[in-house]
C-alpha cells in the first residue's frame, strides 16, 4: 500500500486498481501526469499535506485499457477525487473495463470533452464535479459541451442566469441542478450527476471527515 494514500482513507481495492497510473515520486508524494499538448508533463501531486491540481489542456486517464468497451466514463476535476469517490462508491471498480475515470483539471474545456467522447464512443458520461454552485455549473456545460453546443452562465444575487439557445432563464442558487437546468432547456444530454451527501462539497472532504 501507499502512505500517503493509506493515511488519506483510500481503501487497499482502491489503491491496488489505481496502481498503474500512479506514481511515487517520493517517500510521502505520489503524482498522476496528464498526458496533453504541453511541452513538459503535467502532474497532479498528492502528499500528506494536500494535493496540487493542474489546469492543463490534458487529461489523466485511469480503468481506460481498452477503450470500446468502456460503458462508464467518470469526470472529475482532480484524480484525487476520483480517489476518494471510488472509496465510497467500490461497485464501479468491480467490472475491470466497463469503467473510467478522468481528471480534467481545474479549468475543464469542450476540448477535453470532445476527446473522451471520440475516444470513449460507448461510455455514458459521469460527472462528479461537487455539490457546490461551481461544481453544479461545471455538470451543466459539460452536458452542453458533450452535445457540442455551449451557453454562458452568470451567477447573480437572485440566482444563475443562463442564456442558451436563444432564449434567457434564471434558476434560484439553491434550486439550480443539472437537472433544473436541463428541463428549463429542453437539453437531454443523458449525463448522470453524483453529490457527496451530508452537506460535503467534496468526496475528499467526506473521507477527511472520517465518512467512510
Amino acid at each position: 500500500m501507499i502512505p500517503v494514500l493509506s493515511t488519506l482513507g483510500i481503501k487497499p481495492p482502491v489503491q491496488d486498481f489505481f496502481a498503474p497510473w500512479l506514481k511515487v515520486t517520493a517517500k510521502e508524494e505520489i503524482g498522476l501526469v496528464y498526458p496533453g499538448q504541453e511541452k513538459s508533463p503535467v502532474w497532479e501531486i498528492i502528499s500528506p499535506y494536500g494535493s496540487l491540481v493542474p489546469t492543463t489542456s490534458g487529461i489523466w486517464c485511469a480503468g481506460a485499457n481498452y477503450p470500446l468497451m468502456a460503458r462508464h466514463n467518470f469526470l472529475f476535476y482532480s484524480a484525487t477525487e476520483a480517489l476518494c469517490f471510488c472509496s465510497m462508491n467500490t461497485h464501479w471498480l468491480a467490472r475491470p473495463g466497463s469503467a473510467v475515470f478522468s481528471a480534467l483539471g481545474l479549468l475543464p474545456s469542450t476540448a477535453q470533452i470532445g476527446t473522451l467522447r471520440l475516444k470513449f464512443p460507448h461510455a455514458r458520461l459521469h460527472v462528479v464535479f461537487g455539490s457546490d454552485l461551481p461544481g453544479r455549473v461545471m455538470d451543466c456545460k459539460a452536458a452542453l459541451w458533450s452535445k457540442e453546443k455551449n451557453g454562458h452562465f452568470r451567477v447573480q444575487q437572485d440566482g444563475v442566469a443562463i442564456r442558451y439557445g436563444g432564449k434567457t432563464f434564471l434558476i434560484p442558487e439553491p434550486k439550480f441542478s443539472l437537472h433544473r437546468f436541463e428541463q428549463q432547456s429542453g437539453l437531454r444530454a443523458g449525463l448522470r450527476a453524483h453529490k457527496p451527501k451530508a452537506g460535503f462539497s467534496s468526496f475528499l472532504e467526506m473521507i477527511r471527515a472520517g465518512l467512510l
